[in-house]
């Protein structure tokens, strides 16, 4: 009799043991091959509550659905950096900038980084995940830099002779503090319904919200914060259009190279122009031309990532 208790005792621990693995699989199964790097269920579940999360949204049904396609890229993207950063052998660790990112999501919440883990376990939220991500994306900006440092050539005596001559005919120069979103071209349908489905976001939820949802710019992590331009680091076209709006405006979509972005004017003021601050500006104008650069060279290189890689959404 003890004995038949005991093997009843056993084969009852196999069948519930034999009955987590089988939930376990169900729960989380392969939606997508990128290369040989699997996407589960349980990296999209992850992504779309973040995304969701930090962007202050609800987590509903329709937020999930309106989510999910920009989840799977976002983690297509993951996958492809990934793995071509093991390919180069290129360092993935804690980096400053990383350390930096950490602290400024952690004070949009009035927290510290120990507070944040706290917050996003509050809300049952895998923080390791969100570290190995934002580690990713950080070595890749690294990565790009010193890859194309080389090409990232930005003439500094032509900026200098370009403001000189500008002080002799302003004594003012206007400052622009400015969001963006950036959405990578891909083809002509696609990118229509994107940009309505992006128009009708920041409706709903506000430029900042979308920008982290959508862009595909390093400064979505921002909510598409660029802070202050001056207007000698912008192009005719786009200064064109930022120049007669108010604060708050967005501008209509705006064709680049490879990609579309709208900018959100958040407020703009006049700067005396001197000799004192006419290297700030030229610093300024510098970085942001060499961002540019380098934004252009990072969608390029992802893109032939993509198109030389065997994806499949399942």
């Amino acid at each position: 009799m003890k004995k038949e208790k005991f093997l009843f005792k056993i084969l009852f621990l196999l069948f519930l043991f034999n009955f987590s693995l089988l939930n376990a699989s169900v729960e989380n199964k392969i939606i997508a091959n990128v290369g040989d790097k699997i996407i589960s269920s349980y990296e999209l579940k992850t992504k779309i509550k973040l995304l969701l999360f930090l962007s202050n949204q609800e987590l509903n049904q329709d937020n999930i659905n309106t989510t999910k396609a920009i989840a799977i890229n976002s983690l297509i993207n993951y996958k492809l950096k990934k793995k071509e950063l093991e390919r180069v052998n290129f360092p993935i660790e804690n980096s400053k900038e990383l350390s930096d990112h950490l602290s400024q999501v952690s004070n949009n919440y009035n927290s510290n980084i120990n507070g944040l883990k706290e917050i996003f376990n509050n809300h049952d939220l895998d923080f390791e995940f969100y570290m190995e991500e934002m580690k990713i994306q950080f070595a890749w900006q690294n990565f790009i830099f010193k890859r194309f440092n080389d090409k990232i050539n930005v003439d500094e005596n032509e900026i200098k002779v370009e403001l000189n001559n500008f002080i002799k005919t302003q004594s003012n120069i206007e400052i622009y503090k400015l969001a963006e979103i950036e959405i990578l071209l891909t083809n002509e349908t696609e990118n229509e319904e994107k940009i309505k489905e992006i128009q009708n976001q920041i409706k709903l939820e506000g430029f900042e919200n979308t920008a982290i949802k959508f862009s595909d710019s390093p400064s979505s992590l921002k909510g598409g914060d660029i802070g202050w331009v001056n207007s000698k680091s912008l192009s005719k076209n786009i200064l064109s259009l930022i120049k007669s709006m108010k604060p708050g405006e967005i501008t209509r979509p705006i064709s680049q190279p490879n990609s579309i972005v709208m900018f959100k004017l958040i407020d703009k003021k006049t700067e005396k122009l001197s000799e004192e601050n006419l290297e700030k500006i030229k610093a300024q104008i510098m970085n942001k031309k060499a961002n540019e650069l380098i934004n252009l060279f990072s969608n390029n290189y992802l893109s032939k990532l993509k198109n030389s890689s065997y994806i499949v959404i399942k």
